[in-house]
């Protein structure tokens, strides 16, 4: 009989149901610290939506330092099980084999559950994570898989060295500790994920709720190492000390979904071939300040953006950098739910639909956004109506920001800047009609310039430091 990896992942489980029950436990702030039979395992809480578990075959487990914020949460012990609860999840671990179970509070649905963690042959050790029927699996840095940089890894087996995944059920786990992690996503046993560290001698990870997979990364982001503070000559000078190398552009997509923050592609930072020049800068280093505070990605998978839209699920040809902005890597490009404006010609298309864009790369942006794009001697406020948008500009060598606001208000186009830094605006309105007249607060009368052919109206305005300024246009067709 041919002994597979999985027969013996299977014994092994079972042989830890029988060798691993819970004989004692002790709380510690946001910690758990339970007695094994043989060994030790920890519970810590990181927030109400996030909980780290560690299981050793030592007397005391390695710790962490636990999160200082205290997280309330409900603990229960019974002869079965030890139960948390916090105000989203409800945690449960099995006292006899310490299998895991997490549901939602709100409705009891399961969200994650695995198996116990193992000590596998000949070394290092061993989980699996129960997946359900259409579940799809993104992330694991799992570059080489296809042609097509493909994002559902699901069926596939691999190994990464970035143990990070995110679940379409809205979860998603770290494994902490260093090594390389043989990972089967359902290629041998179609209903478990199995993963493997073959140099682990203590088992560490982390499950997150989001259930968004950006709520998934700001949750992942409070316990992963820190990201220096961007500098705009980041943008200049190649590649700064924290981007992560990727092997190609095809890996923008997974590479995102793995936390890859600030990407490169040789010693250039990878949105350098869709964005490059001093008209970028201020948009993508406000991106890499919001990578550094909130741990999301510049470039964003349309999985990343559009969680509702089934059909962007599977699209990598084409992708968010920051939430403003869509590239066309392709000439055939599916457009998400919106509507879209070709930043090169001004046409605007509806989305939900694929289209074919001459001469890709093209750049597209959506209705209810604001692009500022640094000019010679002012900055352009690009706004794309109808829908209200803002835009908190990172303002470079400051921890501070400069507010954009845009939106129809009371038959009048509203645009205000709350700004930090002194300097010299244009707003530039898209696909407007002509205005009939123009006021501002704050600021001499603004001189109106309108493109009829482009449909684009265009009026400049300096805004003081500390100054609120607020322009108000009346259009021939209002919005």
């Amino acid at each position: 009989m041919r002994v597979t990896a999985a027969f013996l992942l299977n014994a092994l489980l079972a042989a830890a149901a029988l060798a691993a029950p819970v004989t004692g436990h002790a709380r510690r702030g946001n910690i758990t610290l339970l007695t094994l039979g043989d060994g030790a395992a920890e519970v810590g809480w990181i927030s109400e939506s996030s909980f780290r578990f560690t299981r050793c075959w030592e007397p005391v487990c390695m710790s962490r330092e636990p999160v200082k914020t205290p997280v309330e949460v409900k603990f229960t012990s019974t002869p079965k099980a030890l139960t948390w609860e916090t105000r989203y999840l409800r945690l449960r671990l099995d006292r006899s084999t310490l299998a895991l179970r997490a549901e939602l509070v709100s409705d009891g649905a399961l969200l994650f559950a695995q198996q116990p963690v193992v000590r596998a042959a000949p070394a290092g050790l061993a989980a699996a994570v129960e997946m359900q029927p259409h579940e799809r699996i993104y992330g694991l840095a799992a570059y080489g898989l296809s042609a097509e940089g493909k994002l559902d890894v699901r069926g596939e087996r691999l190994a990464t060295a970035t143990p990070f995944f995110i679940s379409s059920r809205g979860y998603g786990v770290y494994y902490a500790m260093p090594g390389v992690y043989g990972v089967d996503a359902g290629a041998t046993e179609p209903e478990r994920l199995q993963v493997r560290n073959g140099q682990a001698r203590q088992w560490e990870q982390f499950v997150y709720y989001g259930p968004t997979p950006k709520e998934i990364l700001e949750e992942h982001h409070i316990i992963a190492p820190p990201m220096p503070a961007p500098k705009m000559d980041d943008l200049r000078l190649g590649k700064p000390a924290y981007a992560r190398d990727i092997p190609g552009v095809r890996g923008l997509a997974v590479s995102a979904m793995s936390g890859v923050l600030a990407p490169a592609i040789k010693q250039v930072l990878a949105w350098s071939e869709y964005m490059s020049g001093p008209q970028w800068e201020p948009y993508l280093y406000t991106y890499l300040c919001e990578a550094r505070d909130r741990g999301i990605p510049v470039v964003r998978p349309f999985v990343m953006q559009f969680t509702s839209d089934e059909a962007a699920a599977a699209v990598t040809g084409t992708f968010m950098i920051g939430d403003e902005v869509l590239v066309a890597a392709r000439e055939r490009t599916y457009l998400p739910p919106g509507v879209w404006t070709d930043l090169a010609t001004g046409a605007a298309h509806r989305g939900r639909q694929w289209i074919t864009v001459e001469a890709p790369p093209r750049r597209f942006a959506r209705n209810g956004t604001i692009l500022p794009q640094q000019a010679p001697g002012l900055m352009e406020l690009h706004y794309f109506p109808r829908l209200g948008a803002e835009f908190f500009l990172n303002e470079p060598d400051s921890d501070g920001i400069t507010q954009l606001h845009a939106a129809p208000a009371g038959g009048l186009l509203r645009l205000e800047i709350e700004a930090l830094a002194a300097r010299s605006y244009e707003w530039v309105v898209h696909n407007v009609s002509a205005p009939r007249q123009a006021t501002a607060i704050g600021a001499p009368e603004p001189v109106p310039n309108y493109d009829a052919a482009r449909r684009e109206l265009r009026i400049k305005v300096d805004a003081p430091a500390g100054a609120n300024v607020i322009v108000n246009v009346a259009l021939a067709d209002p919005l």
